[in-house]
């Protein structure tokens, strides 16, 4: 998979600003998309900023506080008006359908494509979706109400073969492709050529955690140990940790510690509180204990390195 990039719709924590919609992200593979969570006006800013919807695959939904769904109904509808025909995905906690089957009643919606609803309740991690190219998984997280965080993980596609090898054992085209598949390639004489000899060493695997509204709690690390990088909210500096605490919600110092413990190589934090004024504040807390962070803001993009 080549293209393995976020784009950030918004991530305003509760309210929306002249400016800046609350949480909806895009995550872009290759062709196809995926938007998760969904805020007031999220179609809007996917006009704005030039994503094509056409290969949009599933929607993801954390929970079903309103900052994190008011914009599907609108969206699904436009989708419909736009004469899609596909099948659309929708992922979130129970009562997801619910939401948008009511939606649609009461304002006399018709679809012109068909849902297919995935609700989570379970207490575990566990996968949601997977293709050919990526594999999608859900975990609890800690808050006032269901709420999944997403974990999105690419698949390595078959290995590429290094074609200096494919002389020096003048390999067959049958043992070119068993070496494509992983396997070992075996001669006749006995002896058998070590798949990591003849391919070129994988890349390494790209993934991107989405840590959605939450209470800070040391098992999230462990559901998205070794991912590359992590959105998280940090509507709270430390110095407000009690009203994270009855919220429900993280510090960025928390936010920094998910991501140090889970060993990942980038942090970007979103949903803050609009009492901060200035992003340095939010990221220079989580630098005390994780260096490569940067605060989100709408029409933000970056590459799942």
């Amino acid at each position: 998979m080549k293209r393995f990039e976020v784009t950030v719709l918004g991530c305003r924590a509760a309210l929306p600003s002249s400016s800046e919609i609350t949480s909806s992200f895009v995550l872009h593979c290759d062709d196809r998309c995926f938007i998760i969570d969904c805020g007031e006006a999220t179609q809007m800013k996917i006009q704005q900023y030039g994503i094509k919807l056409n290969k949009l695959s599933a929607i993801l939904i954390s929970h079903l506080h309103g900052d994190h769904v008011f914009g599907l109904p609108g969206l699904l509808t436009s989708l419909s008006s736009h004469r899609r025909t596909e099948s659309l995905t929708i992922i979130g906690p129970v009562g997801i359908e619910q939401y948008v089957t009511q939606n649609m009643l009461l304002s006399h919606s018709f679809l012109s494509f068909e849902i297919e609803y995935i609700q989570l309740s379970e207490s575990t991690k566990h996968c949601v979706w997977q293709d050919s190219r990526i594999v999608i998984e859900a975990f609890p997280l800690v808050h006032r109400v269901p709420t999944y965080g997403y974990i999105i993980t690419e698949k390595l596609g078959f290995s590429n073969i290094n074609t200096d090898k494919i002389k020096e054992y003048n390999l067959t085209i049958p043992e070119i492709k068993a070496a494509k598949y992983g396997e070992d390639i075996p001669r006749l004489i006995g002896e058998t050529i070590p798949n990591a000899a003849v391919v070129l060493a994988s890349p390494p695997i790209r993934s991107f955690a989405y840590v959605s509204d939450t209470q800070y709690d040391s098992s999230i690390a462990q559901f998205i140990k070794g991912v590359s990088t992590i959105y998280h909210e940090a509507t709270y500096l430390e110095a407000m940790k009690g009203k994270a605490n009855e919220y429900m919600h993280s510090t960025a110092l928390e936010a920094a510690q998910v991501a140090r413990d889970a060993g990942a190589k980038a942090l970007y934090l979103g949903h803050v509180s609009a009492r901060y004024e200035v992003p340095s504040w939010i990221s220079d807390e989580a630098k005390n204990i994780f260096t490569n962070v940067e605060v989100a803001f709408g029409g933000m993009r970056f590459e799942i390195d």
